[in-house]
């Protein structure tokens, strides 16, 4: 496992997004306060009240093609200010879906202040 989480968190070492290196388990965490949502971005209402992670999470589905998991949903209302920048991703997948996964996240480079 550490060899496909490796490999995995290079894009986002060349995206230049802080990412945690899990000593246990199969989710890195990748802090994503660079990614600059477009402000006329049309959100579902379902989607548009929720924290900011949510919103990344659905752009990056129809935009970019990759799905990561809001971490949000894992903390109480008071409390999801502390994951609104961060987004899940599950390593344990086929080194294929790996790397299609990583060429798509290129895709937020034109999203991604410096």
């Amino acid at each position: 496992m550490k060899g496909k989480i490796k490999r995995f968190n290079a894009i986002w070492d060349e995206l230049g997004l802080p990412y945690t290196d899990p000593e246990g388990g199969y989710f890195v965490m990748v802090n994503m306060a660079k990614v600059k949502l477009p402000e006329d971005y049309p959100f579902p209402p379902h989607v548009a009240n929720r924290p900011r992670d949510f919103k990344l999470s659905w752009f990056m589905i129809h935009e970019v093609g990759v799905a990561a998991i809001p971490p949000t949903e894992f903390y109480t209302d008071p409390n999801t200010w502390i994951a609104e920048d961060y987004m899940r991703f599950a390593v344990c997948k086929e080194d294929e879906v790996l790397e299609t996964a990583k060429e798509r996240l290129r895709g937020l480079k034109k999203y991604i202040e410096a």
